[in-house]
């Protein structure tokens, strides 16, 4: 009877009474994430925003105004409602808001006028607030349901898991993903007042909307309104009720999404939420001084048709089989601020030091490197790559804290300490989001630590020598227009080896979602080889911060594709670079949209051999997608998405495994083991990433298992030989939950041999409306 029940629950939401878009839960949500960017007004009549965020699917086959409600969702709809706006309620805000002494005694008919309209104001403000919320939903939709570009979250997951029928994927992706982010919102421990669940008055502005309707040449009437729009309300409180069991049937038809929610660059709700922040400053122009006579000009989410590259700084020639990057810096845009900020400490009770910074959705612990930064220091760098600066815009940041100020205990458990903070400061115009951060690496140069900041939103790498910008690599021409096709999001995956083995660190470069001849996210990878850009880094440390115009300087570069056998033009999603890894003198390639990872010998020139998962494995699982390797040979490859056959279960729905490899002495290779927690749960997605440290220590983090809470895994290679033990080490993050624990993993050995662990956790935060502020756990094992 539950199951029926379920069944018929889901039915409800996914739109077999009529109810065709369900994502109320993640639009709702949306709204929460944004709220604090947009006018006070709106956040005094937060549940106007609630409703309107609902509003435009209300219609969608409900009373046969399905056109309506596809009107609007588009910018026109917005600008014959902010204008109805501005004619019927503008003077009065005006007045109230220039009803200063001076104005009362230049015109005091007008300022007593403005005392009678109270009641007006506050319904101005009520439907200020709807029309914000329709924002949210029209600006989520873009990118969300791929609506009018080419790589949306609905085209890739059609692509990757549907065979190309949107229809099953959209039907996934608009009930799946809300039964998918409630789940998590439910396991996170925080308080969720703010969907008031059971109590949500549903209110919004009838007569207004029915005149704006009319406006736009429908005919809408009240009872109409609230029929059609009730249902969205019914469906969010359905989806409460049913999150925690509903969710699984979805994430078993779409592994992806499970995993792709959050963070897909163009539809996940991350990106979601930057893309409404960078549109509510046109909306806010809107009401202030009226709409664009165009109204698809309101922000560039909107706009398809003007294609946007980045400036054009090397250019790329061929010379025996290898390529060349000529760099051209006239002058060197990689602006920064350093200075100090304070950061929180709290250390729990036998558990970890969590570091905080306080500023909200940076996403801070999104990735971690380790080096001697400051000062010759040994020192750690945390990235926050959503950071705003400070017009608002999300430009990102990176900070670096020594250790001996990390491990210094001090008087309180709570107690600030300093980190330097690198910002970003040069202007960028919003396609992509900037990302700076989103990856770290060290380079050493000259026995100097270097730090590597990756900036994928406009494929570009900074270097930093002790805090201070010594240079730039842009990898231009690249795409940055929203949604279109080409090389793109450079420098989303680093790593830093001796590919060629002349005993010079190269830095190689992952793009995975690239467009390579025009198949969709290809991806593609950039060895930059160390021996001359130890030259071009030499000059420029010797130059400093004041040396601002360089001349050309040349730089070895050989770029690496897909094998041609594995290339599927038609399909596309390869993802060829979302890992990099070294086993000896061996650069590993993953290509998780391939289920393979690619051996190069030789300098990265050559292909030596391909692993695979079992040969029963045959759908996308996500094999490739971490890899971790040692320098005698060891290979970890991670299948988070494989499920496990357990004596105590039919089945451990995508418990996830990881495979054991070793290269021999005469470069051939072996399985050696194929490992999993001993008492996996479903969903555990044990191996999402992984480190090695002091190469016989590996660390592997599952950041959905134990409920969203994240659990760390200890692997000792040293003895695998004999005992396949996986030992559980970390059996759940700290509160709140649902936090991303485990997204990011680093560590390093100090000199009393203990081993500090440093582990990200992007989503977190201390309270609801503080999510996606991010933290770090430390923890000394």
């Amino acid at each position: 009877m539950r199951l029926i029940l379920l069944a018929a629950a889901i039915a409800l939401i996914a739109g077999d009474v009529g109810v065709v878009c369900c994502g109320v839960a993640v639009h709702l949500s949306l709204v929460s994430r944004t709220l604090n960017y947009m006018p006070e007004a709106v956040n005094r009549d937060v549940g106007y925003s609630q409703t309107g965020a609902f509003f435009p699917d209300a219609f969608y086959s409900c009373m046969g105004l399905s056109e309506a409600a596809e009107d609007s969702h588009w910018p026109p709809f917005l600008k014959i409602a902010v204008e109805y706006w501005r004619e019927k309620y503008h003077n009065s805000h005006q007045g109230v808001r220039d009803n200063k002494f001076s104005t009362w005694l230049k015109n005091p008919f007008r300022a007593a006028q403005n005392v009678l309209r109270k009641d007006e104001k506050s319904s101005g403000d009520q439907l200020k607030a709807f029309i914000y919320g329709i924002l949210t939903h029209q600006v989520a939709d873009v990118s969300w349901h791929s609506l009018g570009v080419k790589q949306g979250l609905l085209i890739m997951l059609a692509r990757m898991e549907f065979d190309n029928d949107i229809d099953r994927a959209h039907s996934v992706l608009d009930t799946g993903g809300d039964m998918i982010f409630l789940k998590r919102l439910l396991n996170s421990g925080y308080d969720l007042g703010w969907f008031n669940k059971g109590k949500l008055a549903w209110n919004y502005p009838t007569s207004d909307i029915i005149e704006i309707y009319r406006r736009a040449g429908y005919s809408v009437s009240s009872s109409s309104l609230d029929y059609c729009m009730i249902r969205g309300k019914a469906a969010l409180e359905t989806e409460f009720r049913i999150a925690k069991p509903g969710f699984v049937g979805f994430a078993n038809q779409s592994p992806l999404l499970l995993e792709a929610l959050e963070d897909y660059f163009l539809g996940g709700m991350l990106e979601m939420t930057m893309a409404i922040r960078h549109c509510i400053d046109g909306l806010d122009r809107w009401f202030e001084v009226g709409s664009d006579e165009d109204p698809w000009d309101l922000c560039q989410v909107f706009d398809h048709k003007r294609p946007t590259i980045s400036q054009e700084a090397y250019t790329i020639f061929l010379s025996n089989d290898e390529e060349y990057v000529k760099i051209q810096r006239t002058l060197l845009d990689v602006r920064a601020s350093w200075e100090d900020r304070p950061v929180k400490l709290t250390t729990r009770n036998d558990g970890p030091t969590i570091l905080t910074t306080g500023m909200t959705q940076g996403l801070f612990g999104k990735s971690l490197a380790f080096g001697n930064f400051l000062d010759g220091l040994p020192s750690i760098a945390f990235s926050a790559p959503f950071e705003s600066a400070d017009d608002g815009s999300p430009k990102g940041s990176v900070y670096i804290m020594a250790l001996s100020e990390l491990l210094d205990e001090g008087e309180s458990s709570k107690r600030q300490r300093r980190m330097k903070q690198i910002r970003s400061e040069s202007p960028s115009v919003y396609e992509f989001n900037e990302r700076y951060g989103e990856k770290l690496a060290t380079v050493e140069i000259a026995g100097e630590d270097i730090l590597v900041v990756s900036r994928p939103g406009i494929s570009k790498l900074d270097f930093y020598y002790q805090g201070i910008p010594i240079a730039h690599i842009d990898f231009g021409p690249v795409q940055t227009e929203y949604g279109e096709l080409g090389r793109k999001l450079v420098g989303e995956e680093l790593l830093v080896a001796d590919v060629d083995g002349d005993g010079i660190q190269d830095l190689v470069v992952g793009s995975p979602r690239s467009d390579v001849d025009g198949i969709s996210q290809e991806g593609e990878v950039f060895i930059i080889y160390g021996s001359t850009l130890t030259e071009f880094l030499k000059k420029s440390i010797t130059g400093g911060t004041k040396n601002a115009v360089h001349l050309a300087d040349r730089l070895r570069v050989n770029v690496i594709h897909l094998p041609s056998h594995d290339r599927e033009p038609n399909v596309g999603y390869s993802l060829f670079g979302r890992r990099l890894s070294m086993a000896g003198s061996t650069l590993l390639i993953g290509a998780p949209g391939r289920g393979k990872v690619y051996g190069f010998t030789h300098g990265g020139k050559k292909l030596a051999f391909e692993l695979q998962p079992d040969a029963d494995i045959n759908s996308y699982t996500g094999f490739g997608n971490d890899i971790v390797a040692s320098t005698d040979n060891w290979i970890v490859v991670s299948n988070s998405h494989e499920n496990v056959e357990y004596s105590s279960m039919k089945q451990c729905m995508q418990c996830g495994v990881i495979y054991m490899f070793r290269i021999s002495d005469d470069g051939r290779v072996y399985r050696q083991a194929k490992l999993s927690p001993p008492d996996g749960r479903s969903f555990d997605r044990f191996g999402q990433n992984g480190v090695l440290i002091s190469n016989s220590t590996l660390y592997i983090t599952s950041p959905f298992a134990n409920n969203d809470r994240g659990v760390i895994w200890r692997v000792d290679l040293s003895r695998i030989i004999d005992d396949t033990t996986v030992d559980q080490i970390i059996s759940q993050g700290p509160p709140p939950y649902s936090s991303g624990f485990g997204s990011a993993i680093n560590g390093v050995q100090l000199p009393n041999n203990q081993t500090l662990v440093a582990i990200g956790m992007p989503y977190y935060g201390s309270t609801y409306n503080s999510l996606l502020e991010g933290a770090v756990a430390v923890y000394l094992l």
